[in-house]
C-alpha cells in the first residue's frame, strides 16, 4: 500500500523589505504547497460555463503589495469567475494566504516603520558614535 505525502512546505522565501506600513495587521501572500511561500505566481481565470474564455495573469506577490506583470487573453465581464492560482516555479496549484506582519518582522523580511522621535534619537546616537 502506498503513502500518500501530505508535507506541506511551509518555508517563506521572500526579499527583505527596508520598512512596511504598521496599519497592516496580516499581509496576503501565495503559497505553493511544494516550493512554499514566494513571490512568483499566476492566476488562470475562466468564466463559469464557458471554459473557452480564459484570461491569465502573471504575478509578483510581495507583502502589501500584488504587481500584475503581464496579462494573457480576455473574459466577458459581469459573469462569474473561477480564478486558480499556481506557482510560478513549479507550476503546482497554491492557495492566497495571510502572514502576520509580526511573523515577517521576527523572520528579519520586514522593518516596522519607526515613530519620527526614534529616527531623531538613532541620527543623535550615530552622530555622537562618530566623535
Amino acid at each position: 500500500m502506498k503513502s500518500v505525502k501530505t508535507d506541506i512546505n511551509s518555508t517563506i522565501n521572500l526579499p527583505i523589505y527596508d520598512q512596511m506600513d504598521d496599519n497592516d495587521v496580516s499581509y496576503q501572500l501565495f503559497h505553493c504547497y511544494k516550493c512554499g511561500i514566494h513571490p512568483k505566481a499566476y492566476s488562470i481565470t475562466i468564466v463559469r460555463g464557458y471554459e473557452d474564455q480564459c484570461l491569465t495573469k502573471i504575478l509578483q506577490v510581495l507583502p502589501g503589495e500584488i504587481k500584475i506583470l503581464d496579462v494573457f487573453g480576455e473574459i466577458v465581464t459581469d459573469t462569474e469567475v473561477i480564478e486558480t492560482v499556481f506557482c510560478g516555479k513549479c507550476s503546482s496549484a497554491g492557495i492566497w494566504t495571510y502572514v502576520p506582519s509580526f511573523l515577517l518582522e521576527t523572520l528579519g523580511m520586514i522593518k516596522p516603520i519607526t515613530s519620527e522621535k526614534e529616527n531623531i534619537e538613532e541620527i543623535y546616537r550615530s552622530e555622537n558614535d562618530k566623535l
